[in-house]
């Protein structure tokens, strides 16, 4: 056999494992999201259990974050997430001096 036969052939064998690869990554994440989704949708309906009536109750002086969905996760953890307001303003009345300093230490 020709080595350029050879040659196209392996490059063509890559192309088709690449390709099948990639697919059955597409379809694994679409089942981890499913199965993530369906969990979120059981833990939510589960009841919360109540306190007990003679246990102290220890109040918190902060408001607890509200748990985030694996499409939130994802969303702030890949970059995407939007920045707030507050933060772009804080970030626009930064000055170059002020932005450097904050990291030579």
């Amino acid at each position: 056999m020709k080595p350029e036969i050879k040659l196209w052939l392996r490059k063509k064998t890559l192309m088709a494992m690449r390709s099948l690869l990639w697919h059955a990554d597409e379809w694994l994440h679409a089942r981890e999201v499913k199965l993530r989704k369906e969990l979120d949708f059981r833990r939510a309906e589960a009841t919360p259990v109540p306190a007990a009536a003679g246990l102290p109750t220890v109040e918190r002086s902060k408001p607890r974050r509200q748990p985030e969905s694996f499409q939130q996760w994802e969303a702030r953890r890949s970059g995407i997430a939007i920045v707030s307001k507050k933060e772009a303003r804080r970030r626009r009345h930064t000055s170059a001096s002020a932005f450097d300093s904050r990291f030579v230490n």
